[in-house]
């Protein structure tokens, strides 16, 4: 049996990754100095995708303790 350790370990990842992207997406909205509500758009619609595959983790993680 797995430990919960493994189990929650790549959500985690998941979770770290999501922060660097957010961060870099950051500093590419506001590279210009603009912000234009199509990058506001985008970013969120990035970012929603990336929440989705996060939350396909941990249901996954709680169905493998």
């Amino acid at each position: 049996m797995m430990s919960e350790i493994e189990i929650w370990l790549p959500v985690a990842a998941l979770v770290a990754a999501f922060g660097v992207w957010a961060y870099k997406k950051y500093q590419v909205i506001m590279a210009d100095g603009k912000v234009s509500l199509d990058e506001i758009i985008d970013a969120v619609t990035e970012g929603t995708d990336k929440v989705e595959e996060i939350q396909e983790a941990v249901e996954d993680a709680k169905d493998g303790e």
